[in-house]
């Protein structure tokens, strides 16, 4: 068959040495550095030809002819669907699993994504904590995963499931709300809840700040938006850092008003700030209710104007999380 001007095509091959089978669809392939070939799936049965010979459950590892590399075993639970490799040789495996490594499939709960050391035992450091927290979980929460040997078990069906060597324990910051987290274990339909009393003796926990949504939260209650006031006005509101681990992670407030004929802007002042919200503390926790800021105009020209609200964090030492109202002044 002749291309173009005279460009010849040939037929590809096939490499007829290289069969190795499987029972199954094959989803992911990576090569590793070494020439070995990673392979991922939802079979069941892998190398040897035809439609695979020996089990291997959704991953497996072929040599560089073809044969599968008896020493790689880590079994999975679900199908595998991707496959990456580090730089530093440890194995990325995503997928429908909800256990992963150990043979078989797999021994340890890892829920849709993993890692594996080269030679495909579990990263017991890369542990992935998923949450797909509902609507009304805006706000911040502290996460403190404890690794423990026991767990209390609820049913929501029968079954038994093995407690995970790790599950994570989450502190609704506010006082009012002081809930735990719950997961779902997807294979049982059991739902597994940590025990209220603290980490055992011993045991090794890590506490991470979790921020659903965005981290600086400025509100300006007072003017309206499009008032018509006049002088002395009040501008009132509140303003936090939900990432915040010492007070509200605010540290002033700076307030300007830009005319809306685009003169230039005037400096309203510096904000009180500091005290106390209820309604704040309710929704955030007690640790962020002194968010109050205040300040009284009195000195504008009457014109319309755009009055920003500059929060400072103290975190990053920067303005952020700015708001804007626009109004009249008479």
């Amino acid at each position: 068959m002749v291309f173009g001007s005279g460009a010849i095509a040939r037929a590809q091959l096939l490499d007829t040495s290289f069969n190795p089978g499987a029972n199954g669809p094959v989803s992911a392939i990576a090569m590793q550095a070494d020439g070995k070939i990673l392979v991922g799936g939802a079979f069941t049965m892998l190398g040897g030809g035809g439609t695979g010979t020996i089990q291997r459950k959704y991953i497996g590892r072929l040599n560089p002819d073809g044969s599968l590399d008896a020493a790689f075993n880590p079994g999975a639970n679900g199908g595998v669907r991707a496959i990456t490799v580090q730089q530093d040789g440890k194995i990325l495996v995503g997928g429908y699993f909800t256990m992963l490594g150990g043979g078989g499939t797999g021994a340890t709960s890892r829920s849709r994504i993993g890692r594996l050391d080269a030679d495909g035992s579990l990263d017991a450091t890369a542990g992935v904590f998923y949450w797909q927290p509902a609507p009304g979980f805006l706000g911040s929460f502290d996460l403190e995963f404890v690794r423990r040997d026991t767990l209390v078990v609820s049913p929501e069906s029968a079954g038994v499931v093995a407690a995970p060597p790790a599950l994570a324990r989450a502190d609704v910051g506010d006082g009012d709300r002081s809930g735990r987290f719950s997961a779902r274990q997807p294979t049982t339909g059991l739902v597994e809840k940590p025990s209220p009393a603290p980490a055992p003796a011993g045991a090794s926990a890590v506490r991470v700040r979790v921020v659903v949504g965005p981290a600086m939260r400025a509100v300006i209650d007072t003017p309206s938006a499009d008032s018509v006031v006049e002088q002395p006005f009040t501008l009132a509101g509140w303003a936090l850092d939900l990432a915040a681990t010492n007070g509200t992670g605010v540290d002033t407030v700076h307030v300007w008003a830009y005319p809306a004929t685009g003169a230039d802007p005037i400096f309203l002042g510096v904000a009180a700030y500091g005290d106390k919200r209820a309604d704040v503390g309710r929704m955030f926790g007690e640790a962020l209710a002194d968010a109050a800021y205040g300040l009284t105009a009195d000195s504008l020209p009457p014109d319309t104007y755009d009055i920003v609200v500059y929060p400072h964090r103290a975190k990053t030492n920067t303005f952020d999380g700015a708001q804007i109202v626009r109004m009249t002044v008479r």
